[in-house]
């Protein structure tokens, strides 16, 4: 497939401009999904973490997996340790790690033989297990870690301080802090409460006539004093610390009420949303799609569970059967989710600010949301015509079929000139002398003419008014073979000698290929072209 667009420095580098102001071709980024056998787990994992030193590690019950994401390297329990691990992990400034296990807070320490081994350092408060739910959750929010199970108490504890216990009676879906406050949210009422560290206790703050649909289940920093959340039935949202309001999404590709399990900030102006059964969606700050992972592309994108985003530019995504990873910005993007069909050959160019594509036998044009965003490629072909080469003359867009040329006009594919077999154009960039082409024992330039009339230069049958062909010069001075030598023609063409110093001669076209080998000399470099290359066919 070559259905890759590289983006960035190298478009400059094969001359595409980039995209207009308002428009977004972004296609999808460079990713890599990882189940649990590649990390050497032995079930899927339930935490996430970035270490210190850039890699990221995975956990799963007694299991702990730690990579790059090329090489992974597989801890289990040591012998004699019986404790399982928690569903979380946490990580200390010191690349310390520490979960609950057995009941108690311990750390994890790494053994030379691929195993590891726990060290209870602190026990978990009566308090926080009374109702036989575990605090194996974890939010790290400031310099103060918060364990939680789904419902409960939560305990605040990190090393070196005592556990201190939250009083909560309801179910916990997330936890999050504003402005220096922190809030527990509860998805099976709507609910949403504050910590109140002086009674050590949660207080309601939601207004009266909240519902289910308010429960907020993921949160990102938005602005100074404001977080984007997702609720439960209203998708997302903002929310000031007070009360909730709408965060319209500009895109209708995705639906309000869709349930996104976690958003995370991509720098200040972008957000990656997990919406369910959808995949990745990253947003920027007026609800515009930037960039999608939907599942199509790997079934396991369509159950993403967190979100996590590296210094270097890299998302993390914990999923229910593994861990993928996105760069973003991605140094490219892929279009072939764009595509109907695979192809063997791509020209990408840019005519009047838009995309078209020349793939096999195919031109394929962009098509784009309400919002600017390309979304798809659509088959330009005219009924019964597979077109070969083409390019830009000018601000014209040029293509071959079957010994003619057309342009593409407002209306559609217009023939402009016939009766030149297996001809090329597209070869070398657009002269003073015109558009360059080549055909069977012949090249040439294609040169329209102001105002839609004809010059006394020679054309070919078929020409379109408002063009002319300069018809130039075989091997050997011998002349080309001109539209009087090929049926329907209208009389021989001219032809003139070869200039002082410049030669062309055509070669035979190879068995089984299309076009032909061109030699060119001039002003004493030479030039080596082969246009049968594009339309090779296997």
């Amino acid at each position: 497939m070559l259905a890759a667009l590289c983006l960035g420095p190298s478009l400059a580098a094969v001359g595409l401009a980039s995209a207009p102001a308002g428009v977004n071709e972004v296609g999808v980024p460079a990713f890599a999904v990882f189940g649990p056998e590649v990390l050497g787990l032995s079930s899927p994992p339930t935490d996430l973490q970035l270490l210190p030193d850039g890699r990221v590690l995975a956990i799963t019950g007694g299991e702990i997996a730690v990579g790059d994401g090329i090489r992974w390297e597989t801890f289990r329990p040591a012998a004699g340790n019986t404790g399982m691990l928690g569903r979380s992990i946490a990580c200390d400034t010191d690349g310390a790690l520490y979960s609950v296990v057995g009941g108690q807070f311990a750390r994890i320490r790494f053994k030379d033989d691929s195993h590891w081994d726990a060290e209870p350092v602190a026990d978990l408060p009566l308090a926080a297990t009374r109702a036989g739910v575990m605090p194996t959750n974890l939010a790290v929010l400031g310099d103060a870690w918060y364990w939680y199970g789904t419902s409960g108490s939560l305990v605040v504890w990190r090393p070196g301080q005592t556990p201190a216990v939250i009083q909560h009676q309801r179910s916990i879906e997330h936890v999050f802090m504003l402005g220096g406050r922190v809030y527990v949210s509860d998805t099976t009422t709507g609910l949403l409460y504050r910590v109140d560290p002086a009674a050590a206790c949660t207080v309601p703050v939601s207004p009266q006539g909240t519902s289910v649909a308010d429960g907020v289940g993921a949160s990102a920093d938005y602005a100074p004093g404001v977080k984007l959340v997702s609720s439960s039935g209203l998708g997302l949202m903002l929310f000031d610390g007070e009360a909730l309001r709408s965060f319209a999404l500009a895109d209708r590709e995705i639906e309000p009420r869709v349930y996104i399990t976690d958003l995370c900030a991509l720098g200040p102006n972008n957000f990656a949303a997990a919406i369910d059964q959808t995949g990745i969606v990253v947003i920027d700050r007026r609800g515009h799609i930037v960039q999608t992972l939907e599942r199509s592309l790997d079934h396991r994108l369509g159950r993403v569970q967190r979100l996590i985003y590296s210094s270097d530019g890299v998302l993390w995504a914990l999923l229910s059967n593994g861990v993928a990873r996105v760069e973003f910005p991605s140094p490219y993007s892929d279009f072939e989710q764009l595509l109907k069909s695979s192809v063997d050959f791509v020209r990408i160019l840019r005519h009047k600010g838009a995309l078209w594509m020349f793939c096999s036998d195919r031109v394929l044009r962009g098509g784009y949301n309400e919002q600017g965003r390309l979304v798809r490629f659509e088959d330009d072909n005219p009924e019964g015509v597979n077109f070969g080469s083409g390019g830009i003359m000018g601000e014209r867009l040029m293509a071959t079929s079957k010994g003619r040329i057309f342009e593409r006009t407002a209306s559609g594919w217009q023939m402009v000139l016939s009766g030149l077999p297996h001809v090329r154009i597209g070869i070398r960039p657009v002269t003073a002398e015109g558009w360059f082409y080549a055909a069977t024992d012949e090249v040439g330039w294609l040169q329209p003419e102001a105002g839609g009339g004809r010059t006394g230069g020679p054309t070919h049958p078929g020409a379109r008014p408002g063009y002319s062909v300069q018809l130039q010069y075989g091997g050997q001075r011998r002349p080309v073979a001109g539209a009087g030598q090929r049926p329907g023609g209208a009389g021989a063409l001219p032809c003139r000698r070869p200039a002082a110093g410049e030669t062309v001669r055509p070669g035979r076209r190879p068995a089984g290929r299309l076009g032909a080998i061109l030699r060119a000399r001039r002003r004493g470099t030479l030039h080596r072209i082969r246009p049968h290359l594009a339309l090779r066919r296997g």
